[in-house]
């Protein structure tokens, strides 16, 4: 049976269960423990069961695939048993969200009224804390963040907006700004998907300011991903009737940058100190980890994957989701995620070229927070669907954005 208020209450659980765990900068706070994360995985479970209880053959199909790879970690005993039910945990509450949204339009509604503030706040105030390291001496860490290890070496500023992290571009140093993500290329994906999101509200009511924002925010995380984003973004906008022309326009000035620095000798930039300013040169040795590892694997290994958790033993992980998932999960798990996505991206290309993008630079199909993005895009998606065919029909339907 549907209840508003316990399906709310679900929603907020789950955004809280997102915001202590990885990649958050708040997962690593000592109350934030797997126990509590646990409970709450426990408890949004029994929500969403209880907000809809019957069972469709997708859900069948789904949880079958779900019970038949956790039993194979299960009889193979390579993986502990925390790993294990924390990777399925992320899945089966993503397809749980998913039910009770599909169910239930005035579900949407809610959950895409709450989806577009958080998005809000997080853009805004990653602005804020651009400025405010940028052009003060502001550093104050209220969380106590500068005690965990993660944190302490790599020279944060702090603030209760959220983190940034001195960059130096050449003779320039900024502020690079990850927000209340612990890395800003995870703020960049999480951008990224809100201007996505933001766009298909703007089909049927004005949500530009949350494009402006979202992407003045993601530009800020000084992501190389994020300005390859900026330019299918800018592509996308050519398939509309009304030419977007700032979108055409910035997009087109980040790509000439990248062709300039391409004809630009590149033993002049490196004198000139411009070279290495990403992580590009790290990501690719840590692929190249990954290929080593796959080239040495057996079958049912590269079939299956070596466990969850295998790369935590060694002292360089993998951070491209692609080679991660394909030595954790193998195959099988990589077709999995790819189905997924496929399905929840609801035939939107676009939307699936952007996660793929992020997809080879960081393992973001482990973190509650993006199939939550992606649940979102699916939401706003729908919602902007059935606004644009309630148009036609002369049929008016709440403006979530006027509520």
């Amino acid at each position: 049976m549907y209840n508003r208020s316990v399906v709310m209450f679900a929603f907020s659980i789950s955004i809280l269960l997102a915001l202590i765990s990885p990649p958050f900068i708040f997962s690593s706070m000592d109350f934030t423990s797997r126990e509590l994360r646990g409970v709450l995985v426990l408890i949004v479970f029994l929500l969403f069961a209880l907000s809809y209880a019957r069972l469709t053959r997708f859900d069948i199909l789904i949880f079958s695939c779900v019970a038949v790879l956790f039993g194979i970690e299960m009889l193979w005993q390579r993986s502990q048993l925390s790993n294990i039910f924390s990777y399925y945990a992320v899945i089966i509450f993503f397809v749980l969200l998913f039910r009770v949204l599909k169910k239930h339009a005035l579900s949407r509604e809610l959950f895409m009224k709450l989806w577009v503030r958080i998005a809000c706040f997080a853009s805004i105030s990653s602005i804020i804390v651009f400025f405010l390291h940028q052009f003060s001496l502001f550093n104050t860490d209220f969380f106590n963040f500068s005690l965990q290890g993660n944190f302490s070496a790599r020279g944060y500023q702090y603030s209760f907006l959220g983190v940034s992290m001195p960059k130096s571009f050449g003779p320039f140093v900024l502020a690079r700004v990850s927000g209340y993500f612990n890395e800003p290329q995870y703020a960049g994906l999480f951008f990224a998907i809100n201007v996505l999101i933001a766009n298909e509200l703007n089909r049927y009511s004005n949500y530009r300011w949350l494009i402006v924002f979202s992407l003045l925010a993601g530009v800020l995380t000084f992501s190389v991903t994020f300005y390859l984003f900026i330019v299918i973004f800018g592509i996308m906008q050519l398939k509309v009737k009304e030419v977007n022309a700032p979108a055409i326009l910035l997009s087109t000035g980040v790509l000439g940058l990248f062709i300039i620095v391409m004809l630009v000798d590149v033993t002049v930039i490196d004198e000139a100190g411009f070279l290495p300013i990403t992580s590009l040169g790290d990501r690719v040795d840590r692929m190249s980890n990954g290929l080593d590892i796959l080239k040495q694997s057996s079958f049912l290994n590269l079939l299956f994957g070596h466990g969850v958790g295998y790369l935590a033993g060694f002292d360089r992980g993998i951070s491209s989701g692609f080679f991660h998932v394909l030595v954790e999960r193998g195959i099988v798990g990589l077709c999995f995620v790819l189905t997924m996505l496929t399905i929840f991206a609801n035939k939107n290309y676009s939307f699936m070229l952007v996660c793929m993008l992020f997809f080879f630079a960081i393992s973001w199909y482990v973190n509650y927070i993006f199939w939550l993005s992606i649940i979102a895009f699916w939401t706003s998606n729908s919602i902007s669907n059935t606004q644009m065919i309630g148009r036609l029909k002369n049929y008016s339907i709440p403006d979530i954005s006027k509520q």
